[in-house]
């Protein structure tokens, strides 16, 4: 009677799959915030100083 329900509970690979995609996406959100504080905090720190540097450390 394994047969009747084949869709009844996911297998455990499906699970580890989701679990990867799930941390993947996870990383890629927080590198990009990450990333967004990095710049602005670049840029309170260059106005502060009135340097004429840019976020990527090159002047302009």
């Amino acid at each position: 009677m394994d047969g009747s329900r084949p869709n009844a509970q996911p297998g455990t690979n499906r699970q580890c799959r989701v679990a990867f995609a799930t941390d993947i996406v996870g990383q890629i959100l927080a590198d990009m915030f990450k990333q967004v504080f990095i710049e602005r905090g670049n840029q309170y720190t260059s106005a502060e100083l009135g340097s004429t540097y840019t976020s990527r450390g090159v002047a302009s």
